[in-house]
Order: C-alpha cells, then structure tokens, then sequence
C-alpha cells in the first residue's frame, strides 16, 4: 500500500460508512498509547512528532497525518462517526503494509456508525 492506495482506502471505508461529504468534515484525532506493545523507534516519531495530542483537521489534513511515511501507517484507526463529528482514535505505532493490493479489506480501520 502506498499513501495514493490509503487515501483511497479512507475514502471508501467512509462511503461504506455513509458518509459522501467527507471533505466538508471536521476529523477529531486522538491518540492512543497502548501498554505492552513492541517498541519500534517509529512509534516515537508518531507518538512525539506526528500526533503527540488530539488534533482537528480537515480531511487533506487527516490524510497528511496518517501518511507522513510512505507505507508506514497505524496498527489500527478506531473511526466514531455521528451526523456532525467523525472521530478517530489511532494507534501510536505504526507498521509498514507490504504487499497489501487489496484495498477493499477494512485493515487498518475499525468502523463504528453512531447516531
């Protein structure tokens, strides 16, 4: 997967999710440092450069967030979306994608639909 793949990913998993106006939103995203996980010197840059707290952005400003590496993204981005707010909660550490073509898959978001 590469930083072109994941945005489309993001984009596609928000249609499944219904939301069409995704580039009118405001992104809520939060950080999450999980206990008795491996270290890897990236979670660093994530956890103190990248996202050290919580950030609103735009969509393009969401998507820089997540895409700083090309082809390291988070373990996992828990996505809250209600009428007004789509919230992501995020894990620090992030992975590189190998070999992953297959965008349709959910990986790395977990969906839920709050209304």
């Amino acid at each position: 997967m590469n930083n072109n793949d994941f945005r489309q990913h993001c984009i596609n998993i928000l249609h499944e999710a219904g939301v069409d106006d995704y580039e009118k939103r405001i992104y809520i995203v939060n950080p999450i440092i999980e206990k008795n996980k491996p270290y890897n010197s990236c979670d660093d840059i994530m956890r103190l450069v990248i996202l050290p707290e919580t950030r609103k952005c735009t969509f393009k400003g969401m998507i820089g967030l997540f895409t700083i590496f090309e082809g390291y993204y988070p373990c996992w981005i828990d996505v809250s979306i209600t009428e007004n707010n789509i919230e992501m909660d995020t894990s620090l550490r992030m992975r590189k994608l190998k070999n992953t073509k297959n965008i349709g898959e959910n990986h790395p978001f977990r969906i839920k639909v709050i209304k």
